[in-house]
C-alpha cells in the first residue's frame, strides 16, 4: 500500500471512530495539508493524532525529496550508490561508487546498508 494510501487509511479509522466519514476534501492533495474544519467534531486527542499522521507524512515527503535533489548532484561516477561505514573508522559514507552492490538511488543504498548491518 503506498504512503498516501496507508495515511488515508489511518486518518478513515479515527474518522469513523468519532463517527464520521472520510472525505476526498478533507487533504488538500498539493501539499497533503489538513483542508478541514473538524476540530469541533473530533475529539481533541483524536484529531491532534490524525494531524500528527499528517505532519509526518509531509515530513516524510520533504525528507524523500531532499535525498532525490542530492541524487540530482551526482557527477556520473560508478554504477550508482552505496552507503557504508568508512575504512577508517571516520564515520558512515554515502557516495557513488563502481562497486558491484551499488544501488541506483540514495534511498535505496540506505535502505540496503539498514537491512545488512
Amino acid at each position: 500500500m503506498s504512503n498516501i494510501k496507508q495515511l488515508i487509511s489511518e486518518i478513515t479509522e479515527v474518522l469513523e471512530d468519532c463517527g464520521l466519514e472520510w472525505k476526498e476534501e478533507f487533504l488538500n492533495y498539493k501539499d497533503y495539508s489538513p483542508n478541514f474544519g473538524l476540530e469541533d467534531a473530533i475529539p481533541e486527542r483524536d484529531f491532534y493524532i490524525l494531524l500528527g499522521k499528517i505532519l509526518v507524512h509531509q515530513e516524510m515527503q520533504f525528507e524523500q525529496f531532499l535525498l532525490q535533489q542530492l541524487e540530482l548532484e551526482k557527477q556520473g561516477y560508478g554504477k550508482g550508490w552505496v552507503c557504508r561505514y568508512s575504512t577508517k573508522d571516520r564515520g558512515l559514507r554515502i557516495h557513488e561508487t563502481t562497486r558491484e552492490n551499488a544501488k541506483p538511488t540514495i534511498i535505496e543504498a540506505i535502505r540496503y546498508f539498514l537491512l545488512n548491518h
